[in-house]
């Protein structure tokens, strides 16, 4: 069953689209396809669960680094909000830790590195000792999620 998502522009003309999640279509209220997408199959992707972890590498392209929980917004979308009360509180010990045990966990530099949160900027203290200074010379990319 498709979403119906109503727009508003800055006029305040208001616009329907039709959004099918499971096909990725979007439509206008006549059901005619806005874009002409070529179908694809895709391969359905392995299952991952704790018995089952997906593959680990110790030479990643994309370093993802969660950094806790924590979060000043209650987004009703947010797929971690349950996890919250069971999260162990972080310290800037473990981001020293982190650090200090980097080389022995990684061979080679990742071409890009991500902060996870909750909200990543309530670490601020952990970003400004997880990214280095000279962050922003390096050919390293650094992303929040």
């Amino acid at each position: 069953m498709p979403y119906q998502l109503t727009m508003q522009d800055a006029k305040g003309q208001l616009s329907t689209l039709l959004y099918d999640p499971h096909t990725s279509e979007l439509e206008d209220e006549t059901g005619a396809p806005l874009f002409d997408a070529e179908k694809k199959e895709w391969e359905v992707p392995p299952r991952v669960s704790p018995d089952e972890p997906g593959k680990k590498s110790n030479a990643p392209n994309t370093l993802k680094i969660q950094l806790g929980l924590k979060c000043n917004y209650t987004c009703s979308y947010c797929l971690q909000s349950a996890e919250i009360e069971d999260a162990s509180v972080s310290s800037l010990a473990d981001a020293n830790s982190f650090l200090a045990n980097l080389d022995l966990w990684l061979v080679g530099a990742p071409s890009r590195i991500q902060f996870w949160g909750g909200e990543p900027f309530v670490y601020w203290a952990h970003l400004k000792k997880l990214v280095p200074p000279s962050a922003k010379n390096s050919p390293r990319q650094y992303s929040r999620c």
